[in-house]
């Protein structure tokens, strides 16, 4: 923060003395250790943040709602080192509501089609629908599909177990079914390595600290017990990258719970 102004300095010092609870003082500390931003983005982050305090805009959610105009701003990852496949994790419920959201079917509707190909390759209706699909909202997370062969191998992964490894820690905190896709991005689609601005107030996101590594990689944490106490320490890649369907997508996909 050097290289702002000492009234904004002063503003954020004091709004981040207070951040002392769990996840307010966790969203503190990935602050001042994001190493994927660039300075100048970084510099302009904190100063739009030191001006949302001078208006009474404070705590965490000033700060998540500050950080929507910086995200998508990290490293973008080298074209040598990019995959060509990527896997994403989320929950049975906000695929179901991507699935609504999209095809307008009925929630129970949506629920039965994601059920029925768990595992195997949907009729071409359904694999019409799953294309139009948006696989998330705004800034989509994702790992190689190294998981994704991990995922489908002979002894799949327990959800909670997914949940450590990727450090999804709110997701295992609840105990809720997972769904995992595997999907190509598309040559046109930048990959970046995340930053505090694209987790905003999300606690359990950590930043990498090797500045110079191309990706993000996930910082397991031990939310629950694990079926497979081989995977608590192991960290996956991530990138973040825009909004996008599942034209991309690579069936199967798995429902773990």
């Amino acid at each position: 923060m050097a290289g702002l102004p000492a009234t904004a300095r002063g503003c954020i010092h004091a709004e981040f003395a207070g951040w002392r609870s769990v996840d307010p003082a966790q969203v503190k500390a990935n602050i001042a250790s994001e190493c994927a931003l660039s300075l100048p983005a970084f510099a302009a982050l904190l100063a739009e943040f030191g001006a949302a305090i001078s208006e009474g805009k404070t705590g965490v959610d000033a700060w998540d709602v500050v950080c929507r105009n910086y995200k998508l701003r990290g490293a973008e990852i080298d074209g040598s080192v990019r995959p060509l496949r990527a896997a994403r994790v989320m929950t049975v419920e906000t695929y179901v509501t991507l699935l609504v959201r999209t095809t307008g079917l009925p929630r129970d509707a949506a629920i039965d089609l994601l059920e029925a190909s768990d595992g195997k390759v949907p009729p071409e209706d359904d694999v019409a629908l799953f294309q139009a699909t948006s696989l998330g909202r705004y800034v989509i997370w994702a790992t190689t599909d190294a998981l994704d062969r991990d995922i489908h191998g002979s002894v799949p992964l327990a959800a909670r177990c997914l949940c450590v490894t990727l450090g999804l820690g709110d997701i295992a905190e609840l105990g809720d079914p997972l769904v995992c896709v595997s999907y190509r991005p598309g040559s046109t689609v930048e990959m970046r390595r995340p930053t505090v601005a694209d987790a905003g107030k999300y606690p359990y996101y950590r930043p990498h600290p090797d500045a110079a590594d191309a990706f993000g990689r996930t910082a397991p944490h031990a939310c629950r017990p694990c079926d497979y106490p081989d995977h608590d320490h192991i960290g996956q890649i991530e990138f973040v990258h825009r909004e996008i369907t599942g034209e991309g997508l690579v069936f199967p996909y798995r429902i773990l719970r």
